[in-house]
């Protein structure tokens, strides 16, 4: 019996190891599962913190664009708003051109005239001379205009820019 009872013993023990290393191998897993666990669960915070970042920054970019936007749109208004006053400032000063013009027509046909030739004792060169003048008076005004055009566009067209520069910036 007694090879029995070394033999009972020697797969009790067998057996005990065999729990043993079961049960290690089954606080091992454990662990390992609690470690994934606190894994998994530290990149959902990482990731949904990045996450919110992206969109927080997303959100920020899409307020700076839309305040930028709005302030040129209304950049852009108040440069209509300057060249629309420019062009009617133009266009009285047209027509205060075409009032000169006409007051010295007025003035040639006056000096023309028979009675006035006759009490005035006038040169012959009076007539050119006012035709010359109602001529460089004319030509005066037309270029005056175009420059003026010209100038009225570039001044508010730089100034826009600069204050839309600012805006952006």
């Amino acid at each position: 019996m007694l090879g029995t009872s070394k033999l009972t013993y020697g797969l009790i023990i067998a057996l005990l190891i065999a729990l043993a290393g079961a049960g290690v191998q089954t606080v091992r897993l454990a662990n390992e599962k609690q470690s994934h666990a606190e894994t998994v669960a530290t990149n959902e915070k990482e990731w949904t913190l990045q996450y919110k970042t992206a969109a927080d920054a997303a959100k920020d970019s899409l307020a700076i664009y839309a305040k930028q936007t709005e302030a040129l749109h209304e950049e852009a208004d108040n440069a209509k708003k300057q060249r629309d006053k420019a062009s009617a400032d133009a266009v009285a000063n047209a027509h205060t051109g075409k009032l000169l013009r006409e007051e010295l027509a007025r003035a040639r046909r006056c000096t023309a005239a028979p009675e006035v030739t006759a009490t005035i004792n006038r040169s012959e060169a009076t007539g050119p001379a006012i035709d010359l003048f109602d001529y460089v008076q004319r030509r005066l005004d037309e270029a005056t205009d175009t420059i003026a055009e010209y100038a009225d566009a570039a001044g508010i067209a730089g100034t826009a820019c600069e204050r839309s520069y600012e805006k952006v910036r």
